[in-house]
């Protein structure tokens, strides 16, 4: 078994299974573990645990990144009783929580609300000229051009984006762009 001691490998562990976090949410629950002596641990197979330091870093069933986030909470709310006295260190401890729960949203979300993916497409244009025999050249001589690197788009070329949204089970698209 391998420790998890990167943001990146439990965003990738995280991301199996239907769990999507930004680096500081990974390292936030990361952290959250190893200050109450627990590691996460993922077998050849990419399956997580938890390994209780203070027990040999025994491991003893299988843990999901929702338990990972459910257990930082607990260890955040715990803090945060405390802590009470600490006014500095309970601020970052509210910040945390505010983030904790994002996440734990993210899993169970409200009655009446769903998870949807949202495509976001953006349109950069840029008007070139060239000299060739035919439209045809011309067009080869302008995507070998971009492709070098040769013309670059960049904000000043924007001019729209579309959202395509659907909800996240894979089902039918409900009309809104």
């Amino acid at each position: 078994m391998q420790e998890i001691v990167t943001s990146r490998k439990l965003i990738e562990i995280a991301a199996d299974q239907g769990v999507f976090m930004t680096d500081y949410e990974a390292s936030l629950i990361i952290g959250y573990m190893n200050g109450h002596e627990y590691s996460l641990v993922v077998d050849e197979k990419g399956k997580m645990y938890r390994m209780d330091e203070q027990e040999d870093g025994e491991s003893d069933e299988e843990y999901s990144v929702e338990e990972a986030i459910v257990f930082a909470a607990e260890m955040n709310d715990s803090l945060q009783e405390e802590n009470q006295n600490d006014q500095a260190y309970l601020k970052e401890l509210q910040d945390d929580e505010k983030i904790l729960n994002s996440l734990y949203a993210f899993l169970h979300p409200a009655d009446g609300k769903c998870r949807y993916n949202v495509e976001i497409t953006e349109t950069m244009q840029k008007t070139v000229s060239v000299v060739a025999a035919t439209p045809e050249e011309a067009h080869r001589i302008v995507n070998d051009r971009w492709s070098s690197g040769y013309y670059t788009l960049d904000a000043d070329n924007f001019v729209g984006v579309d959202f395509e949204v659907q909800p996240q089970d894979g089902g039918e698209d409900n009309g809104m762009r």
